[in-house]
């Protein structure tokens, strides 16, 4: 029996927005601290 892929909210909404005419990313970057930062577009 093959294992099921577990579809995560952020890839069903992505795929939504996608469908519907809308592009988007995702950007990492270290800010002042040293930390990462995740930012969506």
């Amino acid at each position: 029996m093959a294992a099921k892929k577990k579809v995560k909210y952020w890839e069903i909404i992505a795929d939504r927005l996608s469908k519907s005419g809308w592009s988007w990313g995702c950007v990492a970057v270290i800010n002042a601290a040293g930390r990462v930062e995740m930012v969506a577009r």
